[in-house]
């Protein structure tokens, strides 16, 4: 079909020329001066332009000069503007203009028509028609831009690893267990973070890892406002999270209870652990001269808590 256009272009050349020509001889008698001569020329030329430029115009949205050979199936990307038409031909109506880096996949050709190879393809972008092969290239055989080529396959999103971290309660005496509970997402494990050489100062005998989430017991061995923090660990990221808690130099006090046979026979509110252990061994004392029979039992209990048992007094 190019060589037709050409063939077209030349006549067309021929006959401006010899039309020309016979301007020429005819006014040329007729000619004041070269000026007149030398326009009509330059007319011939803007003509003769003109034709040229709208062959490389129809040469170039059809499709380059060359094509490449194909089968169905394969996926092709466009080397520059190429009109999709809706059949296999120059003449066949005009779907769409697909725009450089346009990616398809052939569903059915080839068939040789108006001197190109027409291709049906199914472009990325929901248009299917038929386009010359001569801007079209398989896609391993171009390296063309990708910002229209889709991603076949699912780009893994990165998931930041996150967590959170509480406490039983906000404020404890020194010696106080604290329990502290931990969730977590996207985590492969979570560690307490060290400061001050002890876990800020904070007793634990935690294993290096933890699971992703659970509970663990802390002693409260330091005063003021330390920090429980813990670090979520991913694949290749890792978060923080922590809580604050206030831990006081007060000695923990709490009600001393002794049970002789599971009878209650003193309860004293507001006593340190240590004042208890001695309220414990004056009762055995005391019960023990006077009031104990063989086979009896004294329990000591400190917060609720049995501390020291006593049993098999002989009276």
């Amino acid at each position: 079909m190019k060589v037709a256009i050409k063939n077209h272009l030349a006549v067309l050349m021929v006959g401006v020329m010899l039309f020309g020509g016979v301007v020429f001889t005819t006014q040329q008698a007729h000619a004041q001066n070269n000026d007149e001569i030398l326009t009509m020329i330059n007319q011939l030329l803007e003509k003769i332009a003109v034709l040229q430029t709208l062959l490389e115009q129809r040469t170039s949205l059809e499709g380059g000069t060359k094509g490449e050979s194909f089968s169905v199936g394969d996926e092709v990307v466009t080397t520059g503007s190429l009109k999709v038409r809706d059949d296999a031909s120059i003449y066949g109506g005009l779907l769409k203009t697909q725009l450089v880096s346009t990616y398809g996949i052939i569903i059915a050709g080839p068939q040789t028509r108006d001197g190109y190879m027409w291709w049906k393809i199914r472009y990325n972008n929901g248009v299917t028609g038929w386009s010359a092969s001569n801007w079209l290239h398989a896609t391993g055989a171009y390296e063309a831009p990708t910002e229209n080529k889709p991603v076949n396959s699912v780009t893994k999103e990165k998931k930041t690893p996150s967590c959170t971290v509480t406490t039983n309660k906000r404020v404890y005496l020194r010696g106080d267990d604290i329990k502290i509970t931990w969730t977590s997402k996207n985590a492969n494990y979570l560690t307490l973070v060290d400061a001050n050489g002890e876990k800020d100062g904070l007793i634990s005998g935690a294993s290096d890892k933890l699971d992703t989430k659970g509970t663990m017991i802390l002693e409260a061995t330091v005063l003021g406002l330390p920090d429980i923090t813990l670090m979520a660990v991913a694949a290749d990221d890792e978060v923080y999270c922590s809580t604050v808690i206030e831990i006081q130099d007060t000695e923990k006090v709490a009600t001393f209870q002794a049970l002789l046979n599971n009878k209650e026979i003193k309860h004293i509110e507001d006593v340190s652990k240590n004042e208890a252990l001695d309220m414990c061994n004056d009762t055995s004392n005391q019960y023990g001269a006077y009031n104990f029979d063989y086979g009896d039992v004294l329990e000591c209990l400190w917060n609720g808590t049995e501390f020291k048992t006593i049993d098999q007094w002989k009276g």
